[in-house]
């Protein structure tokens, strides 16, 4: 991450590199520079990883209607919660046990239901997550705003 200060604290810019090796790519709302990356064989996700990997690629895509970040919650310690009031991280929080994660028998793609925060709403969503990168939501029941 680079910071670029502004005159104003509102004129603040905040810039995302993903780095592999001596190169720099931009992080701008696109899954295309992730899967370039992914394409070159140095991702390697297993249990103990997809679900950062999930979290990470959700935060840096935006969605097609509004530009906006899918933010995975893992719990109340969750980085997205934390400069929320007590009232509501348990409001973003309320009735989830956390995330569930499911490899396939030969290790080559994952199944994650977790709770997302998406434009001030709230779902629980699953995910299939290729052993390449690939992430696909395959369903997500809204339980409501934030």
């Amino acid at each position: 991450m680079i910071k670029v200060e502004g005159h104003y604290p509102e004129d603040d810019l905040m810039l995302f590199y993903l780095s592999y090796g001596d190169d720099l790519v931009g992080l701008g709302g696109a899954s295309d520079p992730i899967f370039e990356i992914n394409d070159l064989g140095v991702l390697d996700l297993n249990q103990e990883n997809v679900y950062d990997y999930l979290k990470f690629f959700c935060a840096f895509i935006d969605s097609e209607e509004n530009n906006e970040p899918f933010y995975v919650i893992e719990g109340p310690q969750c980085e997205f919660l934390q400069d929320w009031s007590k009232h509501q991280q348990t409001r973003a929080t309320r009735k989830y046990n956390g995330p569930v994660i499911i490899s396939s028998a030969d290790k080559k793609d994952f199944r994650i239901e977790s709770r997302v925060m998406h434009c001030g709403y709230l779902f629980d969503s699953k995910f299939k997550i290729t052993n390449d990168g690939e992430v696909v939501m395959t369903d997500d029941e809204s339980i409501g705003s934030i």
